[in-house]
């Protein structure tokens, strides 16, 4: 399939997963090199923001120094030229067992590759997914912009962004996380989520200090990963205290239903029980009702034994 601007011929290699009013084609550009690839997005369906276009036609106006894509038009339609790296994305890159040392190069590059190109809130914003981070053997990280929540274009600022970056680092750092090598690391991913930067300059300069504890950590052996008895043992534990909970929301709702069935069922629950006639010096006395239902009724009723001790009083006087 070929799609022609005024000016490019553009071949569709593949297309991937986008918003379903989108159009999206992965491309190579004639008289380009086949490693140099684009990505053309169609902003062709319904249901799209009305002020979608008139935001990228702006950023276009830019140019590359706002971070702004090609455009052109087809049919009617706006389209949209970002260039395309055909790398592994950090999504993938995070199933592999990488060392930290190259982690921690990734992340360098991705705080560099967000400082460095000026792109709008709500591009990077879509760039910060993990799927569309890009990872080279380098390593180094490019953005890919395949467009899943144009309906944000409006609503993205920096913590928007701050929030999809946490997301990042805590994925890239796992192993760390999980277990709790570097309080700084969890620290600074709670504040990126939680607290609004001055800037992602800010951003930067805060990565580059952990980048560097970090990296003297592992210079100095202390970010070595522990025995796999332990962490196994680690996981049991976890699930010991998940099961401790579950169980305990099991006994609190198995008592509720009991208190319930009670409530409802008052007769069926005091079958079987043991009558008393006495209670220390009270006669309990049962009594047939008219309507057939048991009534109990407690009176000071007197014992035989004081009852034979009245009548002997009675006769001495």
């Amino acid at each position: 399939m070929i799609i022609e601007t005024i000016s490019q011929r553009y071949r569709v290699v593949r297309r991937p997963a986008c918003d379903s009013r989108i159009e999206a084609y992965i491309c190579v550009r004639e008289g380009c090199p086949p490693e140099q690839m684009y990505l053309l997005l169609g902003l062709t369906g319904t249901g799209l923001p009305k002020g979608l276009n008139a935001y990228f036609l702006k950023l276009a106006e830019g140019g590359e120094r706002d971070g702004g894509p090609e455009c052109f038009t087809r049919n009617g339609c706006l389209w949209l030229v970002f260039p395309y790296r055909d790398e592994l994305s950090l999504s993938e890159k995070a199933e592999k067992d990488l060392p930290l040392r190259e982690r921690l190069e990734i992340g360098r590059s991705l705080m560099e590759q967000m400082v460095r190109e000026r792109f709008p809130a709500y591009l990077l914003y879509e760039a910060l997914r993990p799927d569309n981070v890009a990872v080279s053997d380098v390593p180094e990280v490019f953005f890919n912009f395949l467009l899943t929540e144009p309906d944000e274009y409006e609503c993205c600022g920096l913590l928007q962004v701050q929030r999809r970056l946490a997301g990042c680092l805590a994925l890239l750092f796992t192993p760390e996380l999980e277990e709790g090598l570097v309080p700084e690391l969890e620290d600074f991913i709670r504040e990126l989520a939680e607290e609004e930067e001055e800037g992602y300059f800010a951003i930067y300069r805060r990565y580059l200090k952990l980048y560097n504890r970090m990296k003297d950590l592992l210079a100095a052996g202390e970010l070595r990963k522990k025995p796999l008895v332990l962490r196994i043992w680690k996981k049991i534990r976890g699930s010991f205290t998940y099961l401790k909970k579950v169980l305990a929301v099991a006994v609190v709702a198995a008592l509720a239903a009991v208190l319930v069935w009670l409530i409802r069922n008052p007769k069926q629950a005091d079958e079987g029980h043991i009558p008393f006639i006495r209670i220390g010096t009270l006669g309990i006395r049962q009594e047939e009702r008219e309507n057939s239902a048991e009534g109990i009724r407690i009176s000071a009723v007197e014992t035989s034994e004081e009852a034979e001790e009245g009548r002997q009083a009675g006769a001495g006087e």
